[in-house]
């Protein structure tokens, strides 16, 4: 139940435009209805990839593209800078751990 969450940031050094976006997500969590997960391109515009969805199931363990989760074709924008995924649990009572992420961009 901590409303800030936790933010982890991948950098791309790469220029260029992005045409296509993935993010792979590992959370160990007892009850991913809690949480709130959303990736931020450099230049500020933001995706939700997962919203309080799945009630008590554990685990998000996933890969996200823009055919499966649509508002990633938000961030279709220049990709050089700093990606940052936010997960957030929004109640009390379980806990969990972001394992890994990562992030595959095709740039043209």
């Amino acid at each position: 139940n901590t409303p800030t969450g936790i933010e982890r940031t991948l950098a791309v050094n790469q220029a260029g435009q992005v045409s296509s976006i993935e993010v792979s997500l590992d959370i160990t969590h007892s009850y991913i209805g809690d949480l709130n997960v959303t990736l931020t391109a450099p230049y500020g515009a933001t995706a939700a990839l997962h919203q309080r969805a799945g009630g008590s199931a554990d685990n998000i363990v996933r890969t996200f593209t823009a055919a499966t989760t649509p508002a990633l074709n938000l961030l279709r924008g220049p990709a050089m800078g700093a990606w940052k995924l936010r997960v957030v649990d929004l109640e009390a009572a379980d806990e969990g751990k972001l394992n890994k992420w990562g992030l595959r961009l095709v740039v043209q």
